[in-house]
């Protein structure tokens, strides 16, 4: 990204309880949550470092141990971004997250949702920006059903969640987690818990602007709950194999195959389009079609769809 559009920070917003996630995300917080083998934060550090960020905040509350934990480990791998977390006692919401990390998001700053997966390009977004001036920021959208977001001429955001057409509405797009804020949104966000959908609509309503980029032909996915989860490695895969080196495949599988470090497949299993976390096990004797493997799943289980999270 050159100079001239260049954003230096972020913050990824990761606190949440993701209760539509379970039980998967009993074991693990949607952030770490393996996409192809790499957790999705991974996929936004790497994104980010690529771009030039200097410095990335992590808001946790939710097994925010885990999260810590994991990004103490791979910090060294981005020595030229400046990883922070801001830990909440008690869970802000999405306004009052980035409200707490106000003081280390001076400059624009992208506002992610560290639980979607995209390829969509964030200097999209800063070039929005900067180009037009005097913003409150720019979000992406796409033309997805259940959209929320009111759009006018040349993409100015009108409003959000309007329960009418709002004036000068052409269409009603679908936000996509993907934002860029002014440095001047944080000090009009209020204290506590909020939502910072929510807070920009006031601030809309007194004339402040907010312009928009579509989503075009990028890929874009959340992952609100197993089944969206499954239906992305799915897709990412292709019918393919992502094995991980340290994963052990002795049984049969067919159609794509994803394990993480420390899965096994044993001699006996037979395993058909499956995702494998870390360390879980399908035994011998095992029958899985379509499961998300996150623990064990014991000789003689025989399961068409669904999780499987038992030790």
């Amino acid at each position: 990204m050159s100079d001239e559009f260049r954003v230096k920070s972020a913050i990824l917003l990761s606190a949440g309880f993701a209760t539509r996630l379970s039980p998967l995300s009993a074991i693990l917080p949607k952030a770490l949550f393996p996409v192809l083998n790499v957790p999705l934060i991974r996929r936004w550090l790497e994104k980010l470092a690529g771009l030039g960020v200097e410095r990335v905040v992590v808001n946790v509350h939710y097994l925010a141990e885990k999260l810590e934990g994991y990004l103490d480990g791979v910090r060294s791998d981005f020595p030229r971004l400046d990883v922070i977390i801001s830990r909440e006692r008690e869970i802000l919401g999405t306004g009052g997250g980035i409200k707490k990390a106000a003081g280390l998001l001076e400059e624009p700053f992208f506002v992610l949702n560290s639980d979607i997966y995209t390829d969509l390009s964030l200097d999209e977004l800063s070039k929005n920006f900067f180009s037009h001036g005097d913003l409150l920021g720019t979000i992406a959208l796409g033309g997805f059903p259940g959209g929320t977001v009111s759009v006018g001429e040349g993409g100015r955001v009108l409003a959000f969640r309007a329960e009418g057409r709002a004036p000068g509405e052409l269409s009603r797009l679908h936000g996509l987690g993907v934002m860029l804020l002014s440095p001047a949104v944080p000090p009009l966000l209020p204290d506590g818990f909020s939502d910072v959908i929510e807070d920009l609509n006031p601030l809309l309503g007194k004339g402040g602007r907010m312009t928009s980029v579509p989503l075009g032909r990028a890929f874009w996915s959340d992952m609100g709950t197993p089944g969206d989860y499954y239906r992305l490695n799915s897709v990412l895969a292709a019918g393919g194999r992502f094995v991980d080196e340290g994963a052990k495949v002795e049984g049969e599988s067919s159609g794509f195959l994803v394990a993480g470090a420390g899965a096994r497949v044993e001699k006996g299993a037979r395993v058909e389009n499956c995702v494998f976390w870390p360390g879980a096990v399908a035994e011998s004797g095992s029958e899985l079609s379509s499961v998300i493997v996150a623990g064990r799943a014991r000789s003689g289980l025989k399961m068409r769809g669904g999780v499987v999270t038992g030790l």
